[in-house]
């Protein structure tokens, strides 16, 4: 009678979950995922340090983003059962090419990635700005273009749900809303149901004080966690954390048609028990945990682990924690839910060491931790032989050997402290990328920026792409001395006067430039006024003498500004902008002008606004020069905001202006 009970009512279950499906109205790719009951959430961190978004006292959009996507991805694969999250980029960098690729481009590709993983929704996460410090609060997006079709529909559906569970925060809501943002459109045309949230606004001071919180950004995750997971249906998961937990008499029951008994977890009965009444009743005995078999380093900095079949097991969950907080039960966080008897875990740190625990879950069970743990070092995947060393017009040249794997290698650089004794990084300046190489085989780079008088300490790491996932490698590192003074403000008066008597000749600047052994795009510029650097340098000393502007100054500004003419930012070659006039941030090209001539002429004039006050000997064509302080920088070192006694300024980058002087100005004149 009791068998006969339970089958009516596990009928009745699965007519009342075929029931819910149906009703749910989702899409093709989330009622194939609903059927196979697991459901596959992309987050997009929006921006990376190539596409850059908002900035604000500190507070950097694209780091933000990335910490709230690293944050959800946590909450959903903890608290979630069936669940597999994935992100459009896992470090500061572009994942889809950086500078060779523009902003809609990237925001396509990062849709298209969704589509690769075949998505169930794809969430994209922001910060808000604007130009005061009113605005404030959140708001959800879907796409304009398909608010009417079913996809569109799923779409808004997450977008209110995520903006309720936001609101519920404290934050001011500003609504669910439309837009065509490319990336939510994309994916939409993809077929996978899309948003985009604006966690608040970066400029005003009480939304700042959430996103300036590791406590509170946190809360935000969990917020966008919980708003995914309802729009999907989803529940959160009730774990049983210690093999001794109890269990209910009547919660286990023997199926004919099974080998194994399911057992389900509950308060009153031990594992232990429960393992024995199996035994009396002539069923092969479950064990209480799983049983681990081995931990292996696999791959760039990867680690597999196996384990050995549960009785009745439907699937296994993966915790893992530093091996470190062996004495803390509750640092394991849940990586992942598979079928199989391994898992390779591809989200660790190179050189550090991490154990694992495996919990089986069953039809009404669920296991505790295992007794041992699986314990295991990642590889370091370090770079080897890597050097520094200075090279002519205090050019530092990098080299190392090629790592085995590699996809490419990323460079950073700080500032040395040399009043500390200590040999190590400790005391470093803050290191700042120099480049990503994107080839393995590239085995040198030169750093043409170093200031003289300076210290440097280079690190290089190698990275692995492997299902979708970056491996970094551990870093390598090389110190460097320039000889000379140094270019700090603090220890210097500026002295070049921005306008003045040329002190260099058409010959000297074409010279320089071709010391730096790069190629003169001249494939480029001979349509627009300017086939040779013969040509072009006569342009600039030209221009530069109309206004009373230095050539030299303009040149070495160029030279700084575009890479010696190869460019590869932003601005593009053919926009003949020399100088970044225009480039605010964001996905924001410049200006753009007809000819080489009018390119160089809106540079001089843009100099000459911060030079002096005198009138223009052309018309004005530097479409920002309203825009400057009349005689605010007469000096190249007070082109740097930072370093202005004014307080404005060509650039906001430290030692903008004293770099200048260094590593362009004087090294031009001395060739």
């Amino acid at each position: 009678m009791k068998m006969q009970w339970k089958k009516a009512l596990a009928v009745a279950m699965s007519l009342v979950m075929t029931a819910g499906l149906a009703d749910a109205a989702l899409p093709a790719r989330q009622a194939e995922a609903a059927k196979k009951k697991t459901y596959v959430v992309v987050l997009d961190p929006g921006h990376d340090e190539t596409h850059t978004g908002a900035k604000f006292e500190g507070l950097d959009e694209a780091e933000i983003t990335l910490k709230l996507a690293e944050y959800c991805k946590e909450a959903l694969e903890d608290d979630y059962s069936n669940i597999k999250v994935y992100l459009t980029r896992e470090d500061e960098e572009c994942a889809n090419g950086g500078k060779s690729i523009s902003t809609s481009d990237c925001l396509k590709a990062r849709a298209k990635f969704a589509k690769k993983k075949k998505a169930t929704v794809f969430v994209s996460l922001h910060v808000n700005s604007s130009t005061g410090t009113v605005a404030k609060g959140v708001e959800s997006y879907s796409a304009t273009a398909f608010m009417n079709k079913k996809v569109g529909k799923t779409s808004q559906t997450f977008a209110k749900d995520i903006q309720a569970k936001l609101v519920k925060l404290g934050f001011t809501n500003r609504g669910t809303k439309f837009a065509n943002w490319t990336v939510i459109k994309t994916a939409n045309e993809y077929n996978i149901p899309a948003v985009l949230i604006e966690h608040g606004f970066i400029r005003n001071p009480s939304d700042r004080r959430w996103l300036s919180s590791k406590v509170k950004l946190k809360k935000m995750a969990q917020a966008d966690a919980d708003g995914i997971a309802e729009g999907l249906g989803l529940k959160k998961t009730e774990d049983v954390d210690d093999e001794d937990e109890d269990y209910d008499e009547d919660d286990y029951d023997y199926d004919d048609d099974d080998d194994y008994d399911s057992v389900k977890v509950t308060k009153k009965k031990t594992a232990s028990t429960v393992t024995k009444e199996v035994k009396a009743a002539g069923k092969q005995t479950a064990t209480s945990t799983v049983k681990l078999s081995s931990i292996t380093a696999v791959g760039f900095t990867g680690l597999q682990i196996t384990w050995q079949a549960y009785p009745n097991a439907k699937g296994y969950a993966v915790y893992r924690r530093l091996a470190e907080d062996d004495y803390d039960d509750d640092a394991f966080k849940k990586v992942a839910t598979v079928k199989d008897l391994s898992y390779t875990d591809y989200a660790v740190k190179a050189a550090t060491a991490y154990q694992y625990t495996v919990r089986a879950y069953g039809k009404g069970f669920k296991t505790g931790n295992t007794k041992k743990f699986l314990t295991k070092k990642t590889r370091s995947a370090a770079v080897e032989e890597f050097k520094a060393a200075r090279g002519t017009f205090n050019v530092i040249d990098l080299s190392w050997k090629q790592k085995s794997d590699a996809g490419g290698y990323r460079i950073e650089r700080a500032k040395v402290d040399m009043d500390d004794d200590d040999d190590d990084d400790e005391d470093d300046g803050e290191y700042k990328k120099l480049t990503t190489i994107t080839k393995s085989n590239v085995l040198a780079y030169k750093d043409k920026t170093a200031a003289a008088g300076a210290t440097y300490r280079y690190r290089i790491r190698a990275y692995h792409k492997q299902d979708g996932m970056t491996q970094w490698g551990a870093y390598s590192s090389a110190t460097v001395t320039i000889p000379g003074s140094s270019s700090s403000s603090s220890s210097r008066k500026a002295s070049e006067l921005i306008a003045g008597e040329p002190q260099t000749t058409t010959a000297q600047m074409k010279a320089y430039y071709k010391a730096r052994g790069v190629t003169y795009p001249s494939s480029v510029y001979s349509k627009k006024g300017a086939s040779t650097i013969d040509k072009f340098v006569k342009i600039v000393y030209e221009e530069a003498e109309d206004e009373g502007i230095r050539p030299e100054v303009v040149f070495a500004q160029i030279c700084r500004e575009t890479s010696f003419l190869q460019f590869g930012g932003q601005v593009k070659a053919k926009q003949c902008n020399f100088a970044g006039l225009g480039v605010t941030g964001g996905d924001t090209s410049g200006e753009t002008f007809d000819n080489v001539r009018q390119g160089v002429r809106a540079q001089v004039q843009h100099l000459k606004a911060y030079a002096n006050t005198e009138s223009l000997a052309h018309s004005k064509v530097d479409p920002r020069f309203d825009f400057v302080k009349r005689g605010s920088a007469q000096y190249v070192e007070w082109l740097g905001i930072q370093e202005n006694p004014n307080g404005s300024g060509w650039a906001s980058e430290e030692n903008y202006g004293y770099g200048l002087v260094d590593n362009f100005i004087k090294v031009m004149l001395a060739t």
